[in-house]
C-alpha cells in the first residue's frame, strides 16, 4: 500500500548555503568520499522539429557544468540518442567526448538507443560498461556505494536472468549506499503513466533489500515520490530525465512528458515531493554516512530540489 509521508529535509529552490537539513545531517556531516554526475535522456541529434527546442542547447549546457564539477563518475541513464542515424551517435560524440575522455562515464540502455540496434549501442561504448553482467546490465561498485545499472528496455520489465543476476549482486556486494538505476520510471505522472511491470519488478526487490534510492529517467521532466513501501521503509523513486531531449511543449499540453498530465495518477501527487519541467542533472555527495543530491537545472543557476538519504547499514 501507497501512504502519503511528511518529508521534512526539504527546501526548494533555495541556494546552497540556505538549504535547511535536519540534525541528523549535522550531526554525521564528514568530508564527501564519493561525488557522481547524473543525467538521462539527452536524445542527441534530434534538432528537426520546430515543435521542441533543440536538444543539443541544453545537453551542451548539462556537459559543460558536469565538466566544471569534475565528479568522480557520470552516468547517464539511457536514451543517448533519439532515433535511427548513425549520425546521431557521432553528435554525441561530439558532444560528450571531452568529459568521457577526462571522468569515467557509465550509459544505461534506453527504448531510444534499442532503436538504432543494441550492437550500435555496445560498440559504442565497448571500455565504457563493466563486464560484471550481460553488458546490457551491470554494477558500479565503490568502497561506499553500489549501483546497480538495469536493463529495463526490453519489454519493459526485468527477465528472469537479470533478475537472478541482481539478487546476486545485492546479497554479495551491498554497500552502505544501495542504488537501483533504471530508465523507466517506476512512477510518475507524466502523461506516459507508470510504467507497472517495472513497478513490480523494483518493489519485489524493495521487499528484500536496503535499497537507498531508485534512479530513472525517460520522462523528459523532474518528479521525486518518497513512498513506504511493504516493508514500512521510505523510499525516495526519483524520475530525472531533463537532461537535453524535447520537454513539454506548450502546444501539447497533455503530452507524454508532461507532468501531471495523466488523470489516472493523480494518487501520486500526494506522495510527490517535487518536480519540475525544467532541463536538469544531479549531483551526488557521498560521505561514510550520508548521501546528499543536488537537482540542479541545465544552466546551473537553480536549485530544483536537494535530497537528503541516510545509510543504509550504520557504523557502530
Amino acid at each position: 500500500m501507497l501512504v502519503p509521508l511528511t518529508f521534512t529535509s526539504i527546501n526548494l529552490g533555495c541556494s546552497d548555503d540556505e538549504i535547511i537539513i535536519d540534525n541528523w545531517e549535522n550531526k554525521h556531516k564528514k568530508p564527501v568520499k564519493l561525488r557522481v554526475g547524473i543525467y538521462s535522456d539527452p536524445h542527441a541529434g534530434y534538432d528537426g522539429s520546430q515543435e521542441f527546442q533543440p536538444s543539443e542547447v541544453y545537453h551542451r549546457r548539462v556537459i559543460d557544468n558536469l565538466l566544471r564539477e569534475s565528479p568522480d563518475m557520470v552516468i547517464c541513464m539511457g536514451d543517448q540518442v533519439h532515433n535511427l542515424g548513425t549520425n546521431q551517435w557521432s553528435k554525441f560524440d561530439e558532444i560528450t567526448s571531452d568529459l568521457r575522455s577526462k571522468i569515467p562515464f557509465y550509459p544505461l540502455i534506453g527504448n531510444h538507443d534499442s532503436f538504432v540496434g543494441l550492437e550500435k549501442y555496445l560498440d559504442f561504448f565497448d571500455g565504457y560498461i563493466p563486464q560484471n553482467g550481460n553488458g546490457n546490465y551491470y554494477y558500479i561498485e565503490d568502497p561506499l556505494a553500489l549501483f546497480v545499472c538495469m536493463d529495463v528496455h526490453s519489454n519493459v520489465r526485468l527477465s528472469q536472468d537479470q533478475e537472478n543476476w541482481i539478487k546476486q549482486t545485492l546479497d554479495t556486494k551491498s554497500k552502505r549506499f544501495n542504488f537501483l538505476v533504471l530508465h523507466y520510471p517506476p512512477y510518475t505522472t507524466a502523461g506516459r503513466g507508470p510504467y507497472q511491470n517495472v513497478k513490480e519488478s523494483i518493489n519485489s526487490l524493495l521487499n528484500s533489500y536496503d535499497i537507498t534510492a531508485v534512479l530513472s529517467g525517460h520522462i523528459h521532466a523532474y518528479e521525486r515520490f518518497v513512498i513506504q513501501t511493504q516493508d514500512n521503509n521510505e523510499r525516495n523513486f526519483i524520475v530525472a530525465g531533463g537532461g537535453g531531449g524535447f520537454g513539454c511543449s506548450s502546444t501539447k499540453p497533455n503530452g507524454a512528458h508532461c507532468l501531471d498530465a495523466n488523470a489516472e495518477t493523480n494518487y501520486l501527487k500526494q506522495l510527490r515531493v517535487a518536480k519540475s519541467q525544467e532541463h536538469h542533472f544531479m549531483i551526488m555527495s557521498i560521505t561514510e554516512d550520508s548521501c546528499s543530491i543536488s537537482v540542479y537545472d541545465y544552466t546551473m543557476q537553480r536549485i530544483i530540489d536537494t535530497v537528503f538519504l541516510k545509510p543504509s547499514r550504520i557504523l557502530l
